[in-house]
């Protein structure tokens, strides 16, 4: 017998509970109206998310850069190099650049964002396991953005997690040695 994405649907619907099939924002809004309805639960929500937000592997994060940056290719750059409207021309190192560096964000984020929250190991962590993560792209293969950007690309990049750590006072040092 062929399943049908119809059947698919029916079997989610038919086995799985509201909460697992939800999208994240469901969840969320869900969380919301359960914490306003119940402020008693409101400490212990803090409490889980604290745990969650107290620890971070370092080595998961300097897969996840690895990965994140390496599996940028010269596929990402039409529309970001060449004559842009409203930018003039902007050559491929340049949006090499641009590219690396959106997506080096989303980690600088989570470190100011658990330093701000008081979760400086946490923090530090993210930064050690980012500098790894940059570390393994050293002999980046011709084919990856990051071959574009330059030879200096990962020591300029670890120098941007280096100075938001130093802002930060994180103590990158502590964290695991991944290399």
């Amino acid at each position: 017998m062929e399943h049908t994405s119809q059947d698919s649907q029916d079997s989610i619907t038919s086995n799985a509970s509201v909460l697992a099939v939800a999208t994240p924002l469901e969840k969320n809004t869900v969380l919301e109206q359960l914490l306003a309805a119940h402020l008693d639960l409101i400490d212990e929500a803090e409490g889980l998310a604290s745990g969650l937000l107290s620890s971070a592997s370092a080595e998961q994060i300097a897969h996840e850069l690895a990965h994140q940056l390496g599996s940028l290719g010269f596929e990402e750059l039409p529309g970001r190099a060449g004559r842009i409207p409203g930018r003039g021309y902007v050559n491929e190192t340049d949006a090499a650049w641009e590219l690396l560096e959106e997506a080096l964000d989303p980690f600088l984020t989570d470190i100011r964002r658990r330093a701000v929250l008081g979760f400086a190991q946490a923090a530090a962590a993210i930064a050690g396991g980012a500098i790894a993560g940059l570390d393994r792209l050293r002999e980046a293969p011709d084919g990856q953005l990051i071959a574009l950007a330059g030879e200096d690309a990962v020591d300029t990049l670890t120098e941007t997690v280096l100075d938001l750590a130093e802002h930060l006072q994180l103590d990158v040092d502590e964290a695991p040695n991944l290399n």
